[in-house]
């Protein structure tokens, strides 16, 4: 939930709206995948064959996590620069 609420926190932190949505996006399908996950693992829904994010040993699973977190992380980082060439114009 934590990496849920931190897309959206990029999200509403983002100049650009393209870079929010995909980010909040990304996030949001990584938790509903763990959520679905947990939901089989204590016979809520029928079995599924859904891998755990970052925690099952699925092959093309693991290479898309990983892709998606590197891109929230993209998105992230170039929200931060743009807020510190803000907080450098406002300085000089």
């Amino acid at each position: 939930m934590i990496l849920l609420f931190r897309g959206i926190r990029i999200l509403r932190d983002s100049e650009k709206t393209f870079g929010g949505l995909m980010a909040v996006g990304l996030s949001f399908s990584l938790v509903f995948q763990a959520l679905i996950n947990m939901a089989v693992a204590v016979n809520l829904f029928p079995v599924t064959g859904q891998p755990l994010p970052l925690v099952s040993m699925g092959g093309t699973s693991i290479w898309f996590t990983c892709i998606a977190i590197g891109i929230i992380l993209s998105v992230s980082r170039s929200n931060e620069d743009a807020t510190n060439k803000e907080q450098e114009v406002i300085t000089e």
